[in-house]
C-alpha cells in the first residue's frame, strides 16, 4: 500500500495547485495587421502614440513603434501594412513589422528652401520652391506644384492680415478673456474649448480651427492684428503638401512691420519672442542733452518667458539669452547691427535683486532709479512686481530712458 502513496500525492499535488499554475501565464497578445497612410502627429493634436494611420475610410489611428524608425523615407507618407497589437491602456497601435504597400511619393523631388519675409504685414517664413507665392492686399497666398502639368488640382496655404481691436473685458467668474477669446467669440458666436498650440520660430500662441471643408486654420493675435494661417488639401490630399505646410508653420514668426519702405527690425535670436504692438513712439522731453537720438522712433517687442513688452529703436536689432550673471534671470542686447557679444550698445536685464539706491526720475509717470558710474549710465524699473536694469554708454541715457518707460506687463493668454 505504501508504494501507491508517492504518485498519489503527486497527483493531488498537482489538482490542488493546478489552478495557481496556470495563473502565472498570461495569454499571448492578439496580434491584427491595419493598412493606411503613415504620417507623423501634430504638435499638441489630441492623439497618443507617434504617428498616425489613416485608412481609406479616412479612420484614423494613432501608432507607434520601439522597435521600428516610423520615420524611415520608405515608410513615412506612403501606404502601409502594420502588423501589432492595440495597446487597451491608451488606445494606440504598437507596431512590430511593417511593409509599404503602395508608394505615394514616387519620386523625391530636389527642392530647397525659400525665406519670405514680409514687412508691411510684419511676419516671415520659409517655403520649399514647389510652391508658387503670391501676394495680396490683405496678405499673401502659396500653391502648390500639381501632380500633372495639365491638373487644376491644388494644395493653398493662405496668410491673411485682419484688424482687431481688443479691449479686455472681466467675466462672471472673475477671470480677463484673452485676444482669441475676444476675436473667436466675434467672428464664430463661440471660444469654449479653445485649444492653444504654439507654432512658429518663437512658439507663438494660436488657436487651431478645423473646417467644414477640410482646411485647418492656425489663428494668432498681435497687438491690433489678427493672423489667419489657413492650408486647404488638394483634392488628392497630398501627404506631401501637408508636410511642406507643417515646415511653413514650423518656420513661421513675427518680424517688425514698416510701412514706410525703412530697415526693418531684425529678431535675432533663439529666445521666445512674440510680435507687439508695432505703433511707434517718439522719444522727447526726456533730456536737452542728447543729439545722437532725436525723435528717434521706437518698435515694439514681448517676451514670452517673462511676459513683459519693451521698445526699441525701430531700426536696431536685439537679441535675447538666459541670464549668466549674478541675479541675471534673462539678458537682451540691442545694437544697431546684428547682436554680437562685441557690438551691445544697450543691456536690458530682467533681475532678481532688489532696485538699489540712486537718483529718482519721473518719466511717463514711472519711476526710474538711476546711477551712473563713469561713462556707464544705468537704469532700474520696476514693473508688475519684476525689476529691470537697463545700462550702456551715457550717449545713450535719452533713449535708455525711454526704453525703460515703456516697459510693462503684458497680457498673459490662457494656456
Amino acid at each position: 500500500m505504501k508504494k501507491f502513496f508517492l504518485p498519489l500525492l503527486i497527483v493531488i499535488s498537482a489538482i490542488t495547485y493546478g489552478c495557481s499554475f496556470s495563473d502565472n501565464f498570461k495569454d499571448e497578445p492578439e496580434f491584427s495587421a491595419m493598412m493606411g497612410v503613415l504620417t507623423k502627429q501634430e504638435a499638441n493634436d489630441e492623439y497618443a502614440g507617434t504617428h498616425l494611420i489613416t485608412d481609406d475610410q479616412k479612420q484614423i489611428t494613432p501608432v507607434r513603434s520601439l522597435s521600428i524608425n516610423l520615420d524611415r523615407k520608405e515608410y513615412f507618407g506612403n501606404k502601409v501594412e502594420a502588423l501589432g497589437v492595440l495597446n487597451p491602456d491608451d488606445g494606440v497601435f504598437e507596431i512590430t513589422g511593417i511593409s509599404v504597400k503602395e508608394v505615394l511619393i514616387k519620386t523625391i523631388i530636389e527642392k530647397k528652401l525659400q525665406e519670405y519675409k514680409n514687412t508691411e504685414f510684419g511676419f516671415e517664413l520659409k517655403y520649399y520652391d514647389t510652391w508658387d507665392l503670391a501676394e495680396q492686399s490683405d496678405g499673401i497666398v502659396l500653391t502648390s506644384t500639381p501632380s500633372t502639368e495639365t491638373s487644376t488640382d491644388f494644395a493653398s496655404v493662405e496668410i491673411k492680415q485682419i484688424p482687431f481691436s481688443y479691449s479686455p473685458k472681466t467675466n462672471e467668474d472673475g477671470t480677463t478673456d484673452t485676444p482669441l477669446d475676444a476675436y473667436f467669440n466675434e467672428a464664430y458666436g463661440s471660444s469654449a474649448d479653445l485649444g492653444i498650440n504654439k507654432i512658429g520660430v518663437d512658439m507663438l500662441s494660436s488657436a487651431k480651427l478645423t473646417n467644414s471643408d477640410g482646411s485647418v486654420s492656425y489663428i494668432l493675435y498681435r497687438a491690433g492684428l489678427i493672423y489667419k494661417i489657413t492650408y486647404t488639401p488638394s483634392k488628392e490630399s497630398s501627404i506631401q503638401d501637408k508636410i511642406d505646410f507643417q515646415e511653413m508653420i514650423t518656420e513661421f514668426r513675427f518680424i517688425g512691420i514698416n510701412t514706410d519702405d525703412e530697415a526693418v527690425n531684425g529678431i535675432d535670436s533663439a529666445d521666445e519672442v512674440s510680435g507687439a504692438d508695432e505703433d511707434t513712439d517718439v522719444v522727447s522731453d526726456l533730456s536737452s542733452d542728447s543729439s545722437l537720438y532725436p525723435d528717434k522712433e521706437l518698435t515694439s517687442f514681448e517676451s514670452l518667458p517673462y511676459h513683459f513688452m519693451g521698445k526699441y529703436p525701430k531700426d536696431w536689432y536685439y537679441a535675447g539669452k538666459i541670464g549668466t550673471g549674478p541675479g541675471v534671470l534673462h539678458h537682451y542686447g540691442f545694437s544697431d547691427e546684428s547682436v554680437t557679444d562685441g557690438n551691445e550698445a544697450i543691456g536690458l536685464d530682467v533681475i532678481s535683486d532688489a532696485i538699489p539706491s540712486g537718483e529718482k526720475i519721473n518719466v511717463l509717470g514711472k519711476e526710474l532709479t538711476v546711477i551712473q558710474q563713469g561713462s556707464k549710465y544705468i537704469i532700474y524699473i520696476s514693473a508688475d512686481g519684476q525689476n529691470y536694469r537697463i545700462e550702456g554708454d551715457k550717449q545713450y541715457k535719452d533713449l535708455m530712458t525711454a526704453m525703460a518707460a515703456n516697459i510693462s506687463p503684458a497680457i498673459k493668454d490662457e494656456e
